[in-house]
């Protein structure tokens, strides 16, 4: 396992996100760093605001707007807040903070806050460079648009969140409406693709990211449940760290708010907890006794050390205050290893805490899951407390048979389903260390895990991906119903009692979550006989046998993928067609979601591996899609506007795998130049040109909970007009 890069290495590499480092040049096929600014921002920022950050005057920013192609503004500010960490990624390498500040709306504090909620939006922005002040040269805008920035549109442009309206109707049909008997997986949750990661029960406008259509629609997949993230001392104060915590009452009303309002669609909820938080420096001034673990390099955090008698009772009574104050809560997750810095055994493996050295981790993690729950069922006996294997593999080899004997046998283990699962691709062996759709699992590693936690009397679930996974996460789903059906046949015959069927990604309706919900009550039908329903629901008894023959393809293209951590989290895989290139190295590192020219994420296969299998993914599914056309033509007339938006999300997919290829190819063979370099472009051009088609007329590819939107249209514009300049230079 030596060759596995875990999602906890890549944010564990990552310094503090505001040390400051050498600024970067501007990009080369911008004329200055005021024309990178403007177009950056020009879908994120009224003009105003850009001229207030440039020191200029709304007219110049217009102007040279117009010298870039750059059309009308449609900049809608109820979604501003959504898109924070947007402006920060697109201007974080060469805006001074004091800029940034402007643009992104957001004191330098708030940023620091911002980014100190969850160390994935630091992992993905790296250090902050040490920028000059960019300016606007007077006279700089131009008059004529440079030629690579000439991009024709085609088509309307879907307003950006407008599947918003989309999912607050009510779903269009059920394949599964009438089926009875007991649930066979309960409870089922997932995460509501409207809602956002982070602190959202500080948003004020919180209301507006659970409409009451996306809850009742949730309801009609069969699901039991949804789930949010929270902070402890953002929620409740004890009277052991009374000092701790603010905006405590409202974060608790529009809590208890959603509890009752998801409660009239039939639903409850769970909160997903990482605790106890790490503190800053200043806090353990003041308790100096209970200070642990230092949290990860640069982050200036240190555990609460739970080995402590004041933590112990922080926890226990935190818990306990939380039920109390939101009694209708249905729950908790746990997630003890990993993720941020909690107990002094969650990012290091040998912490430098004198107590907790001397015991084992497994006793740590144990320790804290009991105190959780004693203080939660205190108050409510029925609490349910669910301690999940998140990365107990950083202390333990596989399985992890320790840790789940130091658990409390009365709480639930929860199973990642997949993770731990061997792959071979062209001879190369590695290890799947995540979740996955192109796995179906159960991994030896979650076998052994539901068979020990049964032993031991405790019930179990399941951690699984439904719609898509960071395999393709920026797409709203993978097309592999076949795929879906075949996990949950499989999480069924492994006895799982219910299922966690989402992270924050891949929760918009799609035929997936139709054959995910054939599982979750009564006798299950087989696996053949869920896809054909869902096929026969959504493109009619016309189209249903060319839509199957479309998904099985589907099916064996993506059981292929090339699976390795290095290659979801830290590459041009999240990107796609939106990716930029560089025709010369950057020397810069792979971030998470971020590879820059560097192929090191295309460890342990290699560059060649990796084109040959996307490749050919890619012309698998390009047959796949022929079908699945011949179905959209068969389809009833009421379902075109549904099979149309399969189709157009299948094309997307088969661009990005072709994208991928092209990428690898281009960064292995540039120092060579020549005409297979500039054919690559021009492929390249050609795919982000219909990539562009696609983004522009649907609103959903891009976006992704946690982060929001991560690409846009004018990304990939800009993605365009980098490649023409470059093959101009070619």
């Amino acid at each position: 396992m030596a060759d596995v890069l875990t999602r906890r290495e890549f944010v564990g590499a990552v310094s503090s996100a505001l040390a400051a480092t050498p600024g970067c040049a501007v990009e080369p096929y911008f004329p200055s760093a005021a024309h990178q600014l403007v177009w950056r921002n020009w879908d994120l920022a009224p003009a105003e605001r850009i001229a207030e950050a440039l020191g200029a005057t709304r007219s110049n920013v217009q102007a040279q707007a117009r010298s870039l192609g750059l059309g009308r503004q449609s900049v809608d500010d109820r979604f501003a807040r959504r898109l924070r960490f947007k402006t920060l990624c697109r201007n974080w390498d060469f805006v001074p903070m004091e800029q940034l500040s402007v643009l992104a709306r957001m004191s330098e504090s708030e940023i620091t806050e911002l980014l100190a909620h969850d160390a994935f939006y630091a992992g993905h922005l790296g250090p902050k460079p040490d920028c000059s002040k960019v300016r606007m040269a007077a006279g700089s805008a131009g008059s004529a648009v440079p030629e690579h920035f000439r991009i024709a549109l085609h088509g309307p442009e879907q307003p950006r969140y407008g599947f918003l309206d989309e999912l607050a109707r009510p779903a269009a049909r059920n394949p599964w409406a009438g089926a009875g008997g007991e649930a066979a997986l309960a409870p089922r949750i997932a995460f509501p693709y409207t809602a956002l990661f982070g602190d959202i029960l500080n948003e004020e406008d919180f209301e507006a990211y659970y409409p009451a259509g996306v809850l009742e629609n949730m309801a009609r997949l069969g699901l039991s449940s949804i789930w949010l993230h929270a902070v402890l001392r953002d929620l409740v104060r004890t009277d052991v760290f009374g000092e701790i915590g603010t905006g405590l009452d409202a974060r608790m009303r529009r809590l208890n708010w959603l509890i009752a309002e998801a409660a009239r669609y039939g639903l409850t909820v769970y909160l997903y907890l990482n605790e106890p938080r790490g503190m800053p420096a200043g806090f353990f001034s003041k308790h100096p006794e209970i200070k642990g673990a230092s949290g990860r390099p640069g982050d200036g955090l240190w555990s609460m050390c739970t080995s402590t008698a004041p933590v112990k009772k922080y926890l226990e009574q935190a818990a306990a205050a939380l039920f109390r104050a939101a009694p209708k809560l249905a729950g908790t997750f746990l997630i003890t290893i990993s993720e941020n810095p909690t107990n002094c055994y969650s990012v290091a493996k040998e912490p430098e805490c004198p107590r907790c050295r001397t015991r084992r981790p497994q006793e740590v993690v144990g320790e804290v899951v009991s105190l959780v729950e004693k203080g939660a069922r205190s108050v409510k006996p029925d609490a349910h407390i669910v301690a999940w294997d998140w990365s107990w593999n950083f202390h333990e080899a596989d399985p992890q048979a320790e840790f789940i004997a130091a658990l409390p046998p009365t709480v639930t283990l929860m199973v990642d389903f997949e993770r731990g699962t061997p792959i071979v691709r062209e001879g190369v062996r590695t290890v799947v260390d995540e979740y996955s759709l192109s796995v179906t699992g159960p991994s030896p590693r979650a076998a052994a895990h539901l068979r020990l936690a049964r032993e031991r009397g405790m019930k179990t679930m399941v951690k699984a991906q439904v719609g898509t996974t960071w395999e393709m996460s920026l797409v709203p789903y993978i097309p592999v119903p076949e795929l879906v059906a075949r996990k949950f046949s499989a999480i069924r015959s492994a006895g799982a009692d219910g299922v966690v069927a989402s992270w924050t990604l891949g929760t918009y309706p799609s035929p997936n979550w139709s054959a995910a919900q054939a599982f979750y009550r009564g006798d299950a039908p087989g696996v053949e006989e869920t896809v054909a329903r869902v096929a026969a629901d959504l493109y009619g008894k016309g189209g249903k046998a060319e839509a199957l023959q479309a998904w099985k393809v589907f099916a064996e293209a993506f059981s292929d993928y090339p699976f390795t951590n290095g290659l979801v989290y830290s590459s041009v895989v999240q990107w796609g067609p939106a990716h930029p290139w560089w025709p010369q190295r950057t020397g810069k590192r792979p971030r998470i979601l971020h590879s820059y020219d560097s192929l090191s994420w295309t460890s342990p296969f290699g560059p060649e591996i990796v084109v040959q299998v996307f490749e050919r993914m890619s012309a698998r599914w390009h047959s796949g899609i022929e079908h699945l056309s011949a179905a959209c033509k068969l389809a009833p007339a009421a379902a075109r506007a549904d099979v149309a938006s399969d189709l157009r999300v299948s094309r997307a997919v088969g661009l990005y795998f072709e994208s991928i290829a092209n990428f690898v190819r281009f960064h292995s063979t540039r120092e060579r130049g020549g005409g297979s370099v500039k054919e690559l472009l021009r492929k390249e051009i050609r795919l982000a040109t219909g990539f562009l088609d696609i983004v522009r007329a649907d609103a959903r590819f891009g976006y992704e909970p946690s982060i929001q939107y991560f690409y846009l249209p004018l990304d990939i514009r800009e993605k365009i007009a980098a490649c023409r300049y470059y093959l101009g230079k070619a």
